[in-house]
């Protein structure tokens, strides 16, 4: 209780200007508007029906999705089901202890409270911490999932059991929330954190630590053995390979080479679509235009399953097209097999996307994913009505570009300096992991939203920004020892 005072007043100016400036943003907007959209409308979304009244069977059916945010919002309507006030306060503490999690990591990292504190008050600061905290959609959970994955890191010296629990709930938590956190990075992450146990706990604590870290990868196996042996996908999301055709298509990368073609001789419908597509004439997502191919139309569509996620093209109660439509599960598998054939004959494209554009790098994939994260299409709404999101817009800028910087100084510090303890501590490089991670998807398979994807790891670019430019300052980095941090703090 003593150390969540005492990083509590660390973090407390972060915390006080976030609820301010939250504040003066929820009142007005119509929030429960915007909740009650994203819930029926988002094609992400199962829908009020079948979230609120068969809940399990139309999970059980989910393909375009992970179930993380379904679940959120089932979790909403069960509560809170008109007013959404519940999905309002879940997401309001998801930014909230993110903030106090920053904080915390770095203390326990070693930095002085006042950095520690400015980073917490940094991205509190950060418009885009407010703005997404109130469109309740994946990233603002994703933001806090991946904090609390290194918080687990930060822990596991000194509070094992709790720092394994931590971080393996939030790595599942991950992988279940965002397609594009797969089971091999989380299979990879639990490796690396058992291997961590085996190291340095006793002999009981590393019997039921191993246990915890086995529940979640098996649990993890298990349902993406659903998905692959339910829809034949090999990720929790059909959609691949429409976001990457459209990546390609938007990003003016795409090449398709013959080599393509000849690789898709034996599928006439993706030949169909392959021509269409390059003549502008077919659109990822669209069952209408895949069905007014002759070729495409012949494919059947799955059997009926007696779920309404499944078996109607629109969902119930709604004018809203359902997207987990099982027709569409067909388009989509259509759509993987092109994207796969163009990218593997020229996977050159997939850089080029990501680090040009027709009018310069600003436009490409990392460009964008650079940008300020606010711009994001999606949130402008809200952006318009934060007091500050325009005053900060300098702060907006800056900020990625900056913490990427001071991440790669800190990368030299651990690897060519004398940072010795930075070399060793697992926070740093878990961290690092994870963004780079982050970025390398989104840039490599992603475009156009992928300032929003720079939002869903802001926490972990200020922890390690904030390393990055405390490390070549102080002696501490190659003096202190991990398990000496908090007291030392």
């Amino acid at each position: 209780m003593s150390q969540l005072k005492s990083t509590g007043k660390v973090a407390g100016w972060g915390l006080i200007a976030f609820t301010v400036l939250w504040l003066t943003t929820v009142i007005r907007l119509d929030h429960s508007a915007i909740a009650e959209s994203n819930i029926q409308d988002s094609w992400q979304s199962l829908g009020v029906d079948a979230l609120s009244n068969n809940l399990f069977s139309s999970l059980g059916v989910l393909h375009t999705q992970p179930p993380g945010l379904n679940l959120i919002y089932a979790f909403d309507l069960a509560i809170t089901p008109n007013s959404h006030i519940a999905l309002t306060i879940l997401y309001f503490l998801f930014a909230a202890i993110s903030i106090y999690v920053v904080s915390d990591v770095l203390l326990r990292f070693g930095l002085p409270r006042k950095w520690a504190g400015a980073a917490a008050l940094l991205y509190a600061l950060l418009p885009a911490t407010v703005i997404y905290s109130l469109w309740p959609f994946t990233t603002t959970a994703c933001a806090f999932f991946g904090a609390t994955a290194i918080w687990g890191i930060s822990y596991l010296r000194t509070h094992q059991l709790f720092g394994v629990v931590v971080t393996s709930i939030s790595a599942f938590a991950l992988v279940m929330t965002r397609a594009s956190f797969t089971v091999p990075f989380l299979i990879a992450w639990l490796v690396v954190v058992a291997l961590l146990v085996l190291r340095n706990a006793k002999q009981t604590r590393k019997a039921i630590s191993l246990a915890i870290i086995g529940v979640f990868a098996l649990s993890g196996i298990a349902i993406q053995f659903h998905y692959t042996s339910e829809f034949g996908i090999p990720t929790m999301s059909s959609w691949s390979g429409e976001n990457l055709a459209k990546a390609l298509t938007y990003s003016g990368a795409r090449t398709v080479t013959p080599a393509a073609v000849e690789r898709l001789k034996n599928d006439p419908c993706a030949l169909q679509m392959l021509d269409a597509w390059q003549n502008g004439k077919l659109r990822t997502w669209d069952v209408k235009q895949f069905d007014s191919l002759s070729e495409c139309a012949k494919l059947s569509t799955p059997a009926l399953k007696g779920v309404a996620s499944w078996d109607d093209p629109v969902k119930v109660n709604s004018r809203q097209d359902n997207f987990n439509y099982a027709r569409r599960l067909v388009l989509s598998k259509q759509w993987s097999s092109i994207a796969i054939a163009v990218v593997r004959e020229r996977p050159s494209q997939l850089f080029k996307m990501a680090l040009s554009s027709g009018s310069g790098p600003r436009d490409s994939s990392l460009g964008v994913f650079l940008s300020p994260a606010e711009d994001y299409p999606g949130v402008t709404a809200i952006r318009d009505k934060n007091l500050v999101a325009q005053p900060l817009g300098l702060l907006s800028l800056l900020f990625a570009p900056a913490m990427v910087f001071l991440l790669m100084v800190a990368i030299a510090m651990a690897t060519f300096g004398k940072a010795y303890r930075l070399r060793r501590n697992p926070v740093f490089w878990f961290a690092t992991g994870l963004i780079g991670y982050q970025i390398l998807v989104s840039v490599l398979f992603e475009y156009g939203e992928n300032m929003r994807f720079q939002a869903e790891i802001a926490p972990l670019l200020v922890i390690v920004g904030f390393i990055g430019l405390w490390s070549p300052s102080s002696r501490q980095v190659s003096e202190l020892d991990p398990s000496d941090v908090m007291n030392k703090a």
